[in-house]
C-alpha cells in the first residue's frame, strides 16, 4: 500500500452512495465510466449472506492502476465472503471465500471502517474493463467505498494493430508522440457493408458499438487494437419523404430517440448512436427495441397519426402538452432533413420538440411553442425499421475453426453463413453458396 502511494500521483475514490450508485472523487480519468450494482436493495454499504455487489469501470485505457484499497468492515465476531477483480480477462486479484478475520482480508473480524489493499501494478488497455466483485457468504461483509492509485507512463508513439476480419490488416505507428494515426478505409464484402473502426472486437450483434470512421484521426492511449465493424445491410437512414409504416424517431442534436407513450405531458427519451453523414443525413447505428418503435399513419401531404406500437397508444396532444387522443398532426420537412410536427394552440402553434424542460428529468419530447415560419430545423428524425446485425468477422472468425489435419484424404465441410469452409490434410478453402 505505502509503495503503490509512492509511485501514484493519481487517485480516484468511489463512495457508495446507494444501493445502486457511487459518489466519485479524486483524479478520475477523463471520459470514464462507471456503473454500480448489486444483488438486493438493503442496507446501502451492507452486503448480506448469498449477495453480491459489483464496480465496473471503464474508459481507463492507457493507464496503469498501481493499487487498489477497499474501505470495509464485517459484523463484530462474524462475516464471510469472496473478491474478484479482473482488468479485461486478467484476474489481477482474487480472495476465494474465507472469513474476514483470515490473512487474505483483514486478518480480524471488527465494525471499523478498515482499508483492504493490494498491489496490483496492471496496465489496463483501451477496450478493458475493471470490474471489482464482493460477494458475502456468511452474516454481511460492508464497503464503503473503493480507491484506485494509479499513474500514466512516460509518453511514447504508440502503435495500432488494424484487425480487418479479413486477409488486409496493417499496422500503424504516430508519427510523433501524441499525434495519433489516421484510420484506413475498410473494404465491403458480397454480404458485408464495412462500417467503422471499434475499440472492441465484435462476434455477432444486432447493436453496433461505437465506431471511428475511415479517414477520422485516432489517439491511442497505449499500444492497441483496433477491430473493423461490418454491417449485413443498408443502415437505417433518416428519409424525408415520410410514408405510412413503423418507425424509429430521433433527434440527432441529442443523439436520442423516443420511448413509449406520453407521460405526465411529454415523452421519455434514451440515448442512441446516430451517425452524421457528409450530406447532412443520419444513420441509425443501435439496437431497435420493442419501446422505440412507432407506427407512423400518414393521412394527407401535411398530416399525420403517431402511434406507440408497444403501449398501443396515441403520441398526441391537447392544450399545451402531450396526450394520448385522437387528435392529428400537421407536419412539413425542415431544411435539416427532420420533420416539423406541429398542431394549432388556439391562436398558437405547438411542435413536437426533443430538449430539456423546467419540469423534466432530463431530455424528452415535449410540445413547445414555435412560429412555424420559423421552423427550420431540430425536428424529428424519421428511421424506417430494419434489422441489422454487426460483426468483425465478415467471413467468420479463422481461430474459431480448429486446425486439424486428419490422416484420410476426406474433405470436411463446415457451413458459414452464405459460405462454406472446406478443410482437407490442414488446408482450408471457402466456397460461396448458390443463391
Amino acid at each position: 500500500m505505502i509503495l503503490g502511494i509512492l509511485i501514484s500521483i493519481l487517485s480516484a475514490t468511489y463512495t457508495v452512495a446507494s444501493s445502486n450508485s457511487v459518489n466519485v472523487s479524486g483524479d478520475v480519468p477523463e471520459g470514464s465510466v462507471v456503473v454500480y450494482s448489486r444483488t438486493d436493495t438493503g442496507q446501502k454499504d451492507r452486503i448480506t449472506g448469498g449477495n453480491a455487489v459489483c464496480l465496473q469501470l471503464q474508459g481507463w485505457g492507457g493507464c496503469v492502476v498501481d493499487s487498489l484499497v477497499l474501505q470495509m468492515h464485517s459484523n463484530k465476531s462474524a462475516g464471510a465472503g469472496s473478491l474478484t477483480v479482473q482488468i479485461g480477462e486478467r484476474m489481477v486479484w482474487e480472495i476465494p471465500d474465507a472469513d474476514f478475520a483470515h490473512v487474505a482480508w483483514y486478518g480480524s473480524f471488527t465494525t471499523q471502517w478498515v482499508n483492504v489493499s493490494r498491489w496490483i501494478g496492471e496496465n489496463v488497455q483501451n477496450s478493458d474493463v475493471i470490474e471489482i466483485v464482493i460477494e458475502a457468504s456468511k452474516n454481511s461483509l460492508y464497503i464503503g467505498s473503493y480507491t484506485l492509485y494509479y499513474h500514466y507512463p512516460d509518453p511514447v508513439r504508440h502503435t495500432v494493430h488494424m484487425e480487418s476480419g479479413l486477409k488486409e490488416n496493417c499496422t500503424l505507428i504516430e508519427d510523433s508522440i501524441g499525434s495519433g494515426v489516421v484510420l484506413p478505409h475498410g473494404c465491403d464484402t458480397l454480404a458485408w457493408r464495412f462500417v467503422g473502426w471499434s475499440e472492441k472486437e465484435l462476434m455477432d450483434s444486432g447493436v453496433c458499438p461505437h465506431v471511428f470512421m475511415a479517414g477520422e484521426r485516432y489517439y491511442p492511449k497505449s499500444d492497441c487494437t483496433l477491430w473493423a465493424v461490418y454491417s449485413d445491410g443498408e443502415g437505417m437512414c433518416a428519409i424525408r419523404d415520410v410514408v405510412s409504416g413503423y418507425y424509429a424517431l430521433g433527434s440527432g442534436f441529442w443523439q436520442r430517440c423516443l420511448v413509449g407513450g406520453v407521460q405526465d405531458g411529454c415523452v421519455k427519451t434514451r440515448e442512441v448512436s446516430l451517425r452524421e453523414d457528409t450530406a447532412g443525413g443520419y444513420e441509425w447505428l443501435d439496437e431497435v427495441r420493442d419501446e422505440m418503435v412507432y407506427y407512423v399513419d400518414v393521412l394527407t401531404d401535411s398530416t399525420l397519426v403517431l402511434e406507440s406500437v408497444k403501449s398501443d397508444e396515441r403520441i398526441s396532444y391537447h392544450g399545451n402538452e402531450l396526450a394520448d387522443t385522437e387528435s392529428v398532426w400537421l407536419y412539413r420537412m425542415l431544411e435539416d432533413g427532420s420533420l416539423g410536427i406541429y398542431y394549432r394552440d388556439g391562436v398558437h402553434y405547438r411542435m413536437l420538440y426533443v430538449g430539456i424542460t423546467n419540469d423534466s428529468d432530463g431530455v424528452v419530447a415535449f410540445a413547445m411553442r414555435v412560429e412555424p415560419d420559423r421552423m427550420r430545423n431540430n425536428g424529428v428524425l424519421f428511421f424506417p425499421i430494419k434489422e441489422r446485425r454487426f460483426t468483425s468477422w465478415p467471413l467468420g472468425k479463422w481461430d474459431g475453426v480448429e486446425d486439424v489435419i486428419y490422416s484420410d484424404e476426406k474433405e470436411r465441410v463446415y457451413p458459414w453463413g452464405i459460405y462454406e469452409l472446406h478443410v482437407k490434410n490442414g488446408k482450408k478453402s471457402l466456397r460461396l453458396l448458390h443463391m
